[in-house]
């Protein structure tokens, strides 16, 4: 089980003795914690599970450990942003596995910048915040899909840049910046010019702070010009798709359905 287990887990190894668990226990949830978040997996043979437990074993829980990105490449990559013409963000899951929802507003904020989720990273970014591209796979909405084509840098925060129905593809000649906490999604299948690594939400807070240097406290906050071509975008968007959202065909249209829990549920 441990070889095959091997290939899709972080980490796999046998519990030979019972004297091990603890050693055992305290490595495998270190692994766990620390690092791209993943499985590990512990075997124990059935002997093992037979036997006997010493009266003085004993377990103390471990905490993981997270890591910063170096302040030089968080310099670089912050002077990008602010020099972008039109940058944009596309936000991944690792948003969502480090909770940094908060360090990532405030970074478009100060950048008066376009944020596009991929899927798996929806709900990264508020999509009633009114920098939000909404979410881009496969399909996604025409903000993202315009944004895409037009921007000039992608700042891809907790994001694996996997070439998959999880992320819509990025164009060709776009300046990268990537942002992940494993060494493995680095210049994947996109080339990056701008590698980031560590803690989405402590790496965000770096260049929250790089870029509030570069631009001033308030950054580029309240310009609102991005909200406004953002807000013309789906407005064009949502006419072409409004005659479907509101049919009254019987029987109802799915897209109906959805438009109107949407407007029933908060969606924040």
């Amino acid at each position: 089980a441990t070889a095959n287990y091997r290939h899709i887990t972080k980490w796999a190894a046998r519990v030979s003795h019972t004297d091990m668990i603890p050693e055992m226990m305290r490595r495998g949830y270190t692994y766990l914690r620390t690092g791209r978040p993943g499985p590990v997996l512990l075997e124990l043979p059935q002997d093992v599970l037979g036997a006997e437990l010493q009266n003085d074993i004993t377990y103390i829980p471990v905490n993981g450990a997270r890591s910063m990105a170096d302040p030089k490449q968080v310099a670089a990559a912050a002077q990008a942003l602010v020099k972008a013409k039109k940058p944009m963000v596309h936000a991944g899951m690792g948003i969502l596995y480090a909770a940094a929802t908060a360090e990532l507003v405030e970074l478009a904020e100060l950048l008066d910048c376009g944020v596009m989720t991929t899927l798996v990273g929806k709900s990264g970014f508020p999509e009633t915040h009114p920098l939000s591209l909404g979410c881009g796979g496969r399909t996604g909405t025409l903000m993202a899909a315009r944004w895409l084509a037009e921007c000039d840098l992608i700042f891809a925060a907790g994001a694996s840049m996997s070439i998959s129905g999880f992320a819509a593809p990025i164009p060709k000649g776009k300046v990268a910046i990537q942002l992940t906490v494993d060494e493995r999604d680095l210049n994947k299948e996109y080339e990056i010019a701008y590698p980031l690594m560590g803690d989405a939400k402590l790496v965000l807070g770096q260049l929250v702070e790089e870029v509030k240097s570069l631009l001033g406290p308030d950054g580029r906050k309240g310009d609102g010009r991005t909200a406004a071509a953002i807000k013309a975008v789906r407005e064009e968007w949502l006419g072409e798709w409004m005659p479907k959202l509101t049919s009254d065909e019987t029987p109802i249209n799915p897209y109906r359905v959805i438009w109107e829990l949407q407007q029933a549920l908060d969606v924040s």
